[in-house]
């Protein structure tokens, strides 16, 4: 029986994948929705997003997927392997490697949709010295409102369980600083997440990201970008909480 989340999901991918946006290429990205507190929807992997069907995306449950993030970062390839399994089930395609950090970020509160891809400047600047100083800077009043007031910056880790691992432990330390989830995640030397509580919501904070990665290589071009100062940052951050 389809979900009915779906159609949202399928224009969602679509959106993602379309290639005027220069978000992803091929096989690229992947993005997922929260069905309930036990379930949720990821592209299977190898599919392209701007392509994909129904039957591209994977039921997963969150049990297991979470359970060897927190218990067993170190596991081997065949204990991964058996995880997704087990979370996916033998009847779907095989589900994207990313399925571990989709879980842990639709695990939280008020999040339903997640988009990670690679957008052509923001892969620039992830594979530069300055990839940890632009997601901790906001250039612009919208590059706040829509991605909220820094981003969550990661190292290089090994996508699968190693990046969800990482990306758990410093998901905590965020929040227990700003309170919220943050809207978007850097990953060094390889690409972003949107998190949303709706498509739209994820979306913007992708094409926002793309945005300001193009301003920012712009500005630097013209001798360096001025960030907002960060008390113009938290006015802003605070006025759209009131909103």
């Amino acid at each position: 029986m389809p979900h009915r989340i779906m159609p949202q999901l399928l224009k969602f991918a679509h959106h993602l994948g379309d290639p005027a946006r220069e978000f992803v290429i091929f096989g690229e990205g992947d993005c997922s929705a929260r069905v309930d507190t036990k379930m949720f929807l990821v592209k299977a992997a190898g599919r392209h997003l701007s392509s994909v069907a129904e039957v591209d995306f994977v039921p997963m449950t969150f049990e297991p997927l979470l359970e060897l993030v927190a218990k067993r970062p170190n596991a081997r390839a065949g204990e991964i392997h058996k995880c997704l399994e087990s979370a996916a089930g033998r009847k779907h395609a095989a589900p994207s490697k990313e399925s571990f950090f989709h879980a842990v970020l639709l695990d939280l509160p008020r999040i339903h949709f997640i988009a990670h891809t690679h957008p052509t400047y923001v892969a620039g600047i992830m594979a530069s010295p300055k990839a940890e100083a632009f997601a901790a800077m906001r250039l612009f009043p919208a590059h706040v409102t829509l991605c909220g007031p820094r981003s969550l910056y990661i190292p290089y880790m090994d996508p699968g369980l190693p990046l969800a691992v990482e990306l758990r432990h410093r998901l905590e330390n965020y929040m227990n600083e700003h309170g919220d989830p943050p809207a978007t995640i850097m990953l060094a030397n390889h690409g972003m997440i949107a998190l949303g509580q709706t498509t739209e919501g994820a979306l913007a904070a992708t094409e926002m990201t793309q945005k300001a990665a193009l301003a920012y290589v712009s500005a630097q071009a013209c001798g360096g970008a001025i960030p907002l100062p960060d008390a113009d940052v938290q006015r802003l951050v605070d006025e759209a909480r009131r909103t």
